[in-house]
């Protein structure tokens, strides 16, 4: 199962959180697998490239300065998980969290969690089948995909900043083929270098980490296939799936938040 779970935070007193939020909040989400299973989180932070959740900044706020925070304000945030179990373990902490009011901390900020919501109806979250999304699916010939944090491919020490084809397919099906029982074949990638831009209204955004900062490009591109039955297949569940996985580089830490449009 693929989750996406939104968190609403009330928070308790004012300030500033002074570097980009998406590294804070997966700072906390270790912190609860910490406690929910000590041999899990240091499994995931040291050895699988495409690790099984992501988290993202706060959901409508701006990314590229300090973030305000005023006391009493509600904020949204929101995790994602590729699989059940690391879903459960999470879940179970937050829930007791949400249940006895316990206070988080991201930075000097403290907030307690008034909701979590699980809810399709909502646009950040929601929850499917690996088998759903495979039969759901439509065989579309052009895909628009919305880069909502900024984004980026890294290769080496390079960090490659627009949306080619290539590396946008090729990025969601290693993911697909990391955390998914039903494998695609990974020479597709070869194929993916046909897919065209038809549209591109990006911009390139930085965000700035605690000692460095990233820059990626975010917006909406729109994208054409070539007709190969099996990659127009392949793509189009590629494409729901990135609302869930995210897109390119440190997808764990608030980066490559994508929806299909």
């Amino acid at each position: 199962m693929l989750y996406s779970v939104v968190l609403t935070l009330q928070a308790i007193n004012s300030g500033q959180i002074t570097s980009f939020a998406g590294q804070k909040i997966h700072g906390w989400l270790f912190s609860l697998l910490k406690k929910a299973d000590a041999d899990l989180a240091p499994a995931l932070h040291a050895s699988v490239p495409n690790k099984a959740f992501t988290v993202s900044s706060f959901l409508g706020q701006k990314l590229n300065y300090p973030l305000e925070i005023k006391e009493g304000e509600l904020y949204k945030i929101r995790l994602t998980f590729l699989n059940d179990y690391v879903f459960q373990a999470v879940s179970g902490e937050i829930y007791e969290l949400l249940a006895r009011a316990i206070p988080i901390q991201l930075e000097k900020m403290q907030f307690v969690i008034n909701k979590l919501t699980l809810d399709p109806e909502d646009p950040w979250s929601g929850f499917i089948t690996e088998e759903e999304l495979l039969e759901n699916t439509e065989e579309n010939k052009e895909i628009s995909l919305k880069f909502y944090t900024p984004t980026c491919f890294r290769i080496g020490d390079l960090h490659l900043r627009e949306p080619e084809p290539e590396k946008v397919f090729t990025s969601l099906l290693y993911k697909w083929n990391t955390h998914c029982s039903t494998k695609f074949d990974e020479n597709l990638k070869d194929k993916f270098k046909e897919i065209v831009i038809l549209e591109s209204d990006v911009i390139q955004k930085r965000v700035q980490f605690s000692h460095f900062y990233i820059q990626g490009f975010v917006g909406t591109v729109k994208y054409q296939l070539p007709e190969i039955p099996s990659l127009i297949k392949t793509a189009n569940v590629l494409a729901k799936f990135a609302f869930y996985s995210g897109v390119g580089y440190k997808t764990t830490m608030g980066l490559g938040q994508v929806k299909r449009t």
